[in-house]
């Protein structure tokens, strides 16, 4: 999704929805251990960064959808 948004010349205020299931993943691959914004952030939808780009949970997408990424 970033080189897609990236050929299109899209690279700032980068944002990732991602729904529970993408959730579950990215929580028990470790990628955000290290997010210095704790806990109380993430119960809040605020996952953390990945390469610059803003991560959120969110029941709000559909099942054919398990993310979307755009920019602010």
């Amino acid at each position: 999704m970033r080189v897609a948004l990236a050929e299109q010349n899209v690279t700032d205020n980068l944002k990732l929805f991602v729904s529970p299931s993408a959730q579950s993943l990215l929580l028990q691959s470790g990628l955000l251990d290290n997010n210095d914004r704790g806990l109380v952030i993430r119960e809040k939808g605020y996952m953390g960064m990945i390469s610059g780009v803003s991560v959120y949970a969110t029941n709000s997408l559909t099942a054919s959808k398990e993310m979307i990424m755009f920019s602010e």
